[in-house]
């Protein structure tokens, strides 16, 4: 979809759509991470909000907390070709 974003009359397909808004859903659901608890706790302590938010990147790589979002991804593609 990115390539299309100076299109005006682009129109994405709708599964597409409906996927991306079921994946915001699942991850607004997703209450309180472990990456936003890490720059809300640095945050906290008085460093330099580069820094916490740096850290709370950092807190999303991996297959612990960031991989999850990459595994639902590859599902949806694997659906998707079905």
């Amino acid at each position: 979809m990115l390539e299309h974003q100076n299109e005006r009359d682009f129109r994405p397909h709708p599964r597409v759509v409906k996927a991306m808004e079921t994946l915001f859903i699942i991850h607004a659901e997703h209450e309180f991470s472990n990456s936003t608890a890490l720059v809300i706790h640095l945050a906290s302590t008085g460093v330099d909000i580069y820094t916490a938010v740096a850290a709370g990147a950092g807190a999303l790589f991996g297959s612990k907390h960031g991989g999850s979002s990459a595994a639902v991804i590859k599902m949806l593609e694997s659906i998707g070709s079905r």
